[in-house]
């Protein structure tokens, strides 16, 4: 069986039809092109999130959710051709980016919930049964909700401990990119369609909360960063190297 050296980001490239990681990727991009098609059937046209201006891309968690199909996709064309090392660097950086955006995306969605939910005054059993309410029962399917709410962190951190990343700067600036478009495209919505699409935003004074939610989501994504370059350690994951078949 033909190998390719790669480098720093990834030691063996073995052939995609053997390759674990190759697979996992595969089945992820299909999933999660899928689920992208959905929002276009006739369900998901009846719903309130598809009526106004922005479609579904006003929600961060949808953002997030189509910016991590397109980093699969590309770390699916760098197994079908690992020659390409600037595919393989891209791939990196998009995934590095992918998992700080939607580790920092739902880790926001929830805390903001969370905390608009009372749990002072409430209590916090109370305030955490009426979040999963709110968090899950978000106008669509349970499923739905499930991957684009939860689940793209499981995806994220399948793709860290099965795959060497490095998490280089590089991917930090590509994550706070990300940020600043979706501010101002989330400003743009809420100018054209005089509401903010996420309702757990309106009980909040503005433009402080949004600029508390902003530095939230600053300290969230700089925290996974911490985290994604502690456990990949410059991208040489033990699981990854294991979990490589051939």
């Amino acid at each position: 069986m033909a190998s390719n050296s790669g480098g720093r980001y990834g030691a063996t490239a073995t052939a995609p039809a053997s390759n674990a990681c190759f697979l996992f990727h595969l089945v992820s991009f299909l999933l999660y092109v899928y689920v992208f098609c959905w929002h276009f059937s006739k369900h998901a046209s009846t719903m309130p999130q598809a009526w106004e201006f922005g479609w579904f891309f006003k929600f961060l968690t949808f953002c997030s959710f189509s910016f991590q199909m397109v980093a699969l996709m590309i770390s699916l064309l760098s197994h079908l051709f690992p020659e390409e090392k600037m595919l393989k660097r891209t791939s990196n950086e998009m995934s590095c980016a992918s998992f700080q955006i939607s580790n920092a995306a739902i880790l926001v969605y929830w805390t903001v919930i969370f905390w608009t939910s009372s749990p002072l005054k409430m209590g916090v059993q109370t305030a955490a049964r009426k979040t999963l309410q709110l968090g899950l029962i978000a106008g669509g399917p349970l499923w739905l909700s499930l991957l684009v709410n939860v689940g793209t962190s499981f995806f994220a951190w399948t793709d860290l401990v099965t795959t060497e990343r490095t998490f280089r700067r590089s991917s930090l600036y590509i994550t706070f990119l990300f940020m600043g478009l979706y501010i101002f495209w989330v400003h743009l919505c809420e100018i054209k369609n005089e509401d903010f699409p996420h309702p757990f935003i309106k009980p909040l004074r503005q433009p402080e909360g949004s600029i508390t939610v902003s530095l939230a989501a600053v300290v969230f994504v700089l925290f996974f960063h911490k985290i994604g370059s502690r456990f990949a350690g410059r991208g040489s994951s033990p699981l990854a190297r294991k979990i490589k078949l051939g």
